[in-house]
């Protein structure tokens, strides 16, 4: 038996999923959890409304299984963002806002 996901299902093989973004709206700092099926690299891009990437951190995981990073930007306008993970050519995002 390996890890379970909080759908009930086995993280397994090529699995790469977006868990969640909380909170969400946020002040500011947010946690993104994932979960991959294999060990692999993950971009994490937060982009703006326009498309501009104004954080973008590398999550090394050598392991598979649910991963949580937090993130903290700095002086981030009130709107609407949208959280990027990148691995492997595939692209996985969700909608982020921040309110003042």
């Amino acid at each position: 038996t390996g890890i379970v996901g909080p759908d009930g299902n086995e993280v397994t093989g090529n699995m790469f999923e977006f868990i969640n973004l909380y909170p969400n709206p946020s002040g500011g700092s947010f946690r993104i959890t994932y979960a991959t099926g294999t060990p692999r690299d993950v971009d994490i891009r937060l982009v703006t409304a326009t498309g501009q990437v104004i954080m973008n951190r590398m999550s090394s995981e050598r392991r598979s299984g649910i991963h949580e990073v937090e993130m903290s930007p700095s002086r981030l306008s009130p709107g609407l963002y949208k959280v990027i993970l990148l691995s492997e050519g595939r692209v996985l995002s969700k909608s982020l806002i921040i309110k003042q």
